[in-house]
């Protein structure tokens, strides 16, 4: 049976995880700003982004990087992509089954 963390214990550790995945992007990415990953994650739910390692997040923050900083002004931008779940172990605890998870984003500017 997994244990449920107090939520100022689930915060700190979505933190500590951020912090992680930031200076994992960092090394790979100097263009990337230091406080991207904070930004995108940083307001999440500790649930949702917990069930991954901080090279998940760092991968997943430069690949949304990446698609947000190539756009033409005035047109809309959306793009869905199907990414691995986390081990079964972790996944198993939250859901019977699951095996992908579809991340959907999308850019709008005006």
């Amino acid at each position: 049976m997994a244990i449920e963390l107090p939520s100022s214990e689930e915060e700190r550790a979505l933190r500590v995880l951020i912090e992680q995945a930031s200076a994992t992007l960092a090394k790979r990415r100097r263009d990337i700003p230091t406080t991207f990953v904070a930004q995108l994650y940083g307001r999440s739910a500790p649930d949702d982004v917990l069930l991954y390692g901080a090279d998940d997040i760092a991968a997943l923050a430069e690949g949304a990087y990446d698609f947000m900083v190539d756009r033409e002004p005035g047109v809309p931008k959306i793009r869905c992509a199907t990414v691995l779940s986390p081990p079964p172990a972790i996944v198993k605890r939250l859901w019977s089954s699951r095996s992908s998870t579809t991340i959907c984003r999308s850019l709008s500017t005006r």
